[in-house]
């Protein structure tokens, strides 16, 4: 899947670089992400509770159209990812226990799409792979326990190491974690232009496995597989 989503993108990209009558827009776009992971850990029960969390997204827009109604949309963006922990539903099994504060994972990305799209009267409905490469990230938690007779506080921070799988276990210092560099995924949307702006909201289903695990491991990274899920909604301004 990895090598088709590859492949797939760099022949649209050489399709719009020789495709000579294609117009061109360059714009700009920032957006709002919520995002969450879906997780399948086969050889372990243990899954983080996790919820959506916001933030966000910003980068270059280019559009190169092909006919009047067909068009592909790319660029390079910055995009937060990541989830924030539901500790609520982590701690309900415990009576007597209130948990308050928060946890969050949010993962840094420069992310390429490759988008086909379809224009009808200033509508856009549009679909097609992405790839992104992690430029790290943080985990922080800042929350208190409370049970009978006492507290617990809990404020830690760990910075997110982007590393391919059988990586070098040396290479990660104290409170750090390794996440697998490499994103992947598709991407399916719609959107409406008001003059030189468009207006789009997109569902972004990553691919990738999240997991990694250190050279001459005898656990399979694919058996805690964690893949990244977005919500985006986003204005570009093109020139």
């Amino acid at each position: 899947m990895k090598k088709l989503l590859v492949t797939t993108m760099a022949l649209a990209l050489v399709f719009v670089v020789f495709k000579s009558n294609a117009q061109v827009s360059f714009g700009v776009k920032a957006g709002l992400n919520v995002a969450d992971i879906s997780q399948d850990f086969k050889e372990s029960d243990w899954e983080e509770a996790t919820k959506m969390m916001f933030s966000y997204k910003a980068g270059l827009a280019v559009d190169y159209g092909l006919t009047d109604a067909l068009s592909i949309k790319s660029g390079i963006e910055w995009s937060v990812k990541g989830y924030a922990n539901d500790l609520e539903e982590e701690f309900s099994d415990m009576d007597g226990v209130e948990v308050d504060g928060s946890a969050k994972t949010s993962l840094n990305y420069l992310e390429i799409p490759i988008n086909v799209a379809y224009n009808i009267s200033g509508l856009q409905v549009y679909a097609g792979p992405y790839i992104g490469y992690a430029i790290g990230g943080k985990t922080i938690y800042d929350f208190t326990v409370s049970y009978e007779g006492g507290e617990m506080s809990v404020d830690e921070e760990t910075t997110l190491v982007g590393v391919s799988d059988g990586y070098n276990p040396d290479d990660i210092g104290d409170n750090e974690m390794a996440v697998n560099m490499l994103d992947y995924g598709l991407n399916v949307g719609a959107g409406y232009k008001l003059g030189p702006a468009m207006i789009s909201a997109q569902y972004g289903l990553g691919l990738g496995n999240l997991s990694v695990m250190p050279e001459g491991s005898d656990t399979d990274a694919g058996d805690y597989k964690a893949t990244n899920k977005v919500i985006s909604v986003s204005v570009s301004y093109f020139f």
